[in-house]
Protein backbone atom coordinates (compact mmCIF):
# COMPACT_ATOMS: atom_id res chain seq x y z
CA UNK A 1 0.00 0.00 0.00
CA UNK A 2 1.44 3.58 -0.73
CA UNK A 3 1.83 5.78 1.76
CA UNK A 4 0.26 8.60 2.74
CA UNK A 5 2.98 11.30 2.65
CA UNK A 6 2.66 10.14 -1.42
CA UNK A 7 -1.27 10.61 -1.53
CA UNK A 8 -2.73 13.78 -2.94
CA UNK A 9 -6.21 14.70 -2.52
CA UNK A 10 -8.56 16.75 -4.28
CA UNK A 11 -11.75 18.45 -2.21
CA UNK A 12 -14.99 18.80 -4.16
CA UNK A 13 -16.21 22.48 -3.70
CA UNK A 14 -19.83 21.48 -3.86
CA UNK A 15 -20.46 19.71 0.01
CA UNK A 16 -18.62 19.09 2.67
CA UNK A 17 -20.39 15.57 3.25
CA UNK A 18 -18.58 14.14 0.11
CA UNK A 19 -14.97 12.51 0.75
CA UNK A 20 -12.28 13.51 -0.93
CA UNK A 21 -10.72 11.15 -3.65
CA UNK A 22 -7.05 9.95 -3.19
CA UNK A 23 -4.84 10.52 -6.43
CA UNK A 24 -1.64 9.44 -6.49
CA UNK A 25 1.31 9.89 -8.34
CA UNK A 26 2.05 8.35 -11.90
CA UNK A 27 4.82 5.79 -11.06
CA UNK A 28 7.91 5.29 -13.41
CA UNK A 29 5.74 1.81 -14.31
CA UNK A 30 2.74 4.10 -15.16
CA UNK A 31 5.18 6.79 -17.51
CA UNK A 32 6.51 3.49 -19.08
CA UNK A 33 3.60 1.63 -19.59
CA UNK A 34 2.15 5.20 -21.48
CA UNK A 35 5.00 5.94 -23.50
CA UNK A 36 4.78 1.51 -24.92
CA UNK A 37 1.12 2.87 -25.14
CA UNK A 38 1.77 5.86 -27.54
CA UNK A 39 4.48 4.04 -29.65
CA UNK A 40 1.82 1.35 -30.29
CA UNK A 41 -0.18 3.86 -31.13
CA UNK A 42 2.04 5.49 -33.87
CA UNK A 43 2.93 2.24 -35.24
CA UNK A 44 -0.72 1.19 -36.03
CA UNK A 45 -1.08 4.98 -37.48
CA UNK A 46 2.09 4.17 -39.77
CA UNK A 47 0.69 1.34 -41.23
CA UNK A 48 -2.62 2.44 -41.45
CA UNK A 49 -0.70 5.28 -43.60
CA UNK A 50 1.23 2.83 -45.79
CA UNK A 51 -1.60 0.93 -46.86
CA UNK A 52 -3.59 4.14 -47.81
CA UNK A 53 -0.69 5.31 -49.40
CA UNK A 54 -0.50 9.06 -47.19
CA UNK A 55 -3.32 10.15 -44.24
CA UNK A 56 -6.01 10.73 -46.88
CA UNK A 57 -6.01 7.80 -49.41
CA UNK A 58 -4.81 7.42 -52.84
CA UNK A 59 -7.03 9.90 -54.36
CA UNK A 60 -6.12 12.45 -51.99
CA UNK A 61 -2.39 11.70 -53.15
CA UNK A 62 -2.85 12.11 -56.29
CA UNK A 63 -4.87 15.38 -56.59
CA UNK A 64 -1.46 16.62 -54.57
CA UNK A 65 1.04 15.52 -57.37
CA UNK A 66 -1.13 16.95 -59.99
CA UNK A 67 -1.15 20.20 -57.81
CA UNK A 68 2.44 20.07 -57.88
CA UNK A 69 2.59 19.91 -61.67
CA UNK A 70 0.29 22.74 -61.65
CA UNK A 71 2.95 24.39 -59.32
CA UNK A 72 5.88 23.72 -61.15
CA UNK A 73 4.94 24.50 -65.05
CA UNK A 74 3.92 28.03 -63.05
CA UNK A 75 7.24 28.49 -61.81
CA UNK A 76 9.14 27.18 -64.76
CA UNK A 77 6.45 29.33 -66.85
CA UNK A 78 7.46 32.42 -64.95
CA UNK A 79 11.50 31.40 -64.98
CA UNK A 80 11.48 31.12 -68.68
CA UNK A 81 9.55 34.48 -68.63
CA UNK A 82 12.52 36.04 -65.94
CA UNK A 83 15.32 33.98 -68.63
CA UNK A 84 13.43 36.08 -71.77
CA UNK A 85 13.74 39.49 -69.93
CA UNK A 86 17.19 39.02 -69.23
CA UNK A 87 19.84 41.49 -68.29
CA UNK A 88 19.45 43.28 -71.56
CA UNK A 89 16.08 44.31 -71.06
CA UNK A 90 16.63 45.71 -68.33
CA UNK A 91 18.91 47.89 -69.22
CA UNK A 92 16.83 48.90 -72.44
CA UNK A 93 14.55 50.24 -69.91
CA UNK A 94 16.80 52.40 -68.51
CA UNK A 95 17.38 53.69 -72.11
CA UNK A 96 13.66 54.14 -72.70
CA UNK A 97 12.68 58.12 -72.45
CA UNK A 98 9.27 57.85 -73.93
CA UNK A 99 6.22 57.07 -71.24
CA UNK A 100 4.00 55.13 -73.23
CA UNK A 101 7.23 52.79 -75.15
CA UNK A 102 8.04 51.96 -71.26
CA UNK A 103 4.45 51.29 -70.32
CA UNK A 104 4.22 48.69 -72.85
CA UNK A 105 7.56 47.20 -72.65
CA UNK A 106 6.84 47.22 -68.53
CA UNK A 107 3.32 45.87 -68.53
CA UNK A 108 2.83 42.77 -71.28
CA UNK A 109 0.05 41.57 -72.00
CA UNK A 110 0.92 38.36 -72.78
CA UNK A 111 3.09 37.91 -69.55
CA UNK A 112 0.56 38.67 -67.45
CA UNK A 113 -2.51 36.34 -69.29
CA UNK A 114 0.02 33.28 -68.48
CA UNK A 115 0.86 34.03 -65.01
CA UNK A 116 -3.47 34.78 -64.56
CA UNK A 117 -3.78 31.56 -66.72
CA UNK A 118 -1.57 29.46 -64.35
CA UNK A 119 -2.93 30.86 -61.18
CA UNK A 120 -6.26 29.94 -62.29
CA UNK A 121 -5.34 26.42 -62.95
CA UNK A 122 -3.68 26.26 -59.71
CA UNK A 123 -6.20 27.58 -57.83
CA UNK A 124 -8.38 25.26 -59.35
CA UNK A 125 -6.21 22.31 -58.30
CA UNK A 126 -6.18 23.30 -54.47
CA UNK A 127 -10.09 23.57 -54.75
CA UNK A 128 -10.78 19.82 -56.06
CA UNK A 129 -7.64 18.86 -53.30
CA UNK A 130 -10.39 20.60 -50.38
CA UNK A 131 -13.51 18.95 -52.14
CA UNK A 132 -11.27 15.45 -52.37
CA UNK A 133 -10.22 16.53 -48.13
CA UNK A 134 -14.28 16.93 -47.55
CA UNK A 135 -15.46 13.81 -49.43
CA UNK A 136 -12.71 12.13 -46.87
CA UNK A 137 -13.79 13.78 -43.61
CA UNK A 138 -17.13 12.66 -44.06
CA UNK A 139 -16.07 8.99 -44.94
CA UNK A 140 -13.87 8.75 -41.72
CA UNK A 141 -16.75 10.33 -40.03
CA UNK A 142 -18.87 7.48 -41.26
CA UNK A 143 -16.18 4.68 -40.70
CA UNK A 144 -16.35 5.46 -37.12
CA UNK A 145 -19.60 6.30 -36.76
CA UNK A 146 -20.50 2.75 -37.60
Amino acid sequence: MASLSRIETHESSSSFKEVPEAVYPPTKQDKLWIDLQTLDHDRERSRYVQERKGFLGPEHAQKLEELRGIQMELSEELAREEAELGFERYQELWTITDPDELYQRLYDDRHFDLLNDHVEKTAAKIDEIAAVIDANELNNEKERAS
